[in-house]
């Protein structure tokens, strides 16, 4: 079985490494219930932790329709103001290197 992840950071892998191994001195002697837990209890304050300092809505699923549809809104708006102010300077950009190229046209044709 292949495990799927993202990239992790070599430090990143490291950290939890020790984590681990503090997790193991701690619960050495004691039953596989007892390292159980304890790793159970570590991973789901690791996956807590991780949730609550990512918030990217609509990535996180809030569960609520109407929170989901506030959002869907929200970003159609905010991408469609974006194409609109892209396309104002995609015509502004065009018009600055039309305007460049007809400055430069007389000064090679005079030379001619």
């Amino acid at each position: 079985m292949v495990a799927r992840h993202p990239a992790i950071d070599a430090v990143e892998r490291e950290f939890v490494s020790a984590q681990l191994d503090e997790l193991a001195l701690t619960n050495e002697g004691r039953p596989w219930s007892a390292w159980k837990e304890a790793v159970l209890e570590w991973h789901l304050d690791a996956l807590a932790a991780a949730r609550s300092d990512v918030w990217i809505p609509g990535l996180a699923d809030s569960g609520d329709p109407i929170v989901e549809k506030a959002l869907e809104r929200f970003y159609g708006r905010q991408v469609a103001d974006a194409l609109k102010r892209l396309s104002t300077e995609n015509v502004k950009l065009r018009r600055r290197v039309l305007e460049m190229s007809a400055r430069r046209r007389p000064a090679s044709g005079k030379g001619s």
